[in-house]
């Protein structure tokens, strides 16, 4: 319905993994490739392996081969994962988990955090009046973080091992990383 209202016509409703699937499939060269998606959404993780096959010259078909979800595993999990490493190493009595302010800046600092682990050793968590008055000052280190979410990390890989299992295939190529 919604394609339909600027006068277009829906062909298939289209999720972000398989958008980004067909993007990456037509990258050039435009040739048979296998390749895996890994979406770690905010609500879940979604792990898909594709094959390109050419039908004829110029004229292609996308195959998903296997697809696999679970939503106990998110990008949410592990920014929650990371707010208990803070509330547990918070210098001062009062609960950060307990404030919906607090609960922001901490969600904000956190993410910050986690991108700036994306290309060094460590990262400095910090908000000022967080709660009560204190401020808040954390190290968090590339071991720390790897360690706290072993355990998601752990479950991503299982869910790639089985993807590449059901799709009949020891390894892919090319892996997408959507997000």
């Amino acid at each position: 319905e919604v394609g339909g209202l600027g006068g277009g016509v829906v062909v298939h409703a289209l999720n972000e993994t398989l958008c980004v699937a067909l993007q990456f499939a037509m990258l050039p060269p435009m040739q048979p490739k296998v390749f895996m998606s890994v979406d770690l959404g905010a609500s879940k993780l979604s792990v898909s392996a594709y094959e390109l096959l050419q039908r004829e010259v110029g004229v292609f078909r996308l195959v998903e081969l296997a697809s696999r979800t679970d939503v106990f595993c998110s990008g949410s999990a592990i920014e929650y994962r990371m707010m208990q490493w803070c509330e547990k190493r918070r210098p001062f009595q009062n609960s950060m988990l307990t404030s919906k302010p607090a609960l922001f800046k901490l969600r904000k600092e956190i993410r910050q955090a986690l991108k700036t682990l994306t290309v060094a050793e460590e990262a400095t968590i910090e908000a000022d009046n967080v709660v009560g008055g204190h401020d808040l000052q954390l190290v968090l280190t590339l071991e720390d973080f790897e360690h706290e979410c072993a355990d998601i990390f752990d479950s991503i890989a299982s869910l790639v091992s089985s993807v590449l299992a059901l799709s009949c295939r020891k390894c892919v190529p090319d892996c997408v990383l959507v997000g």
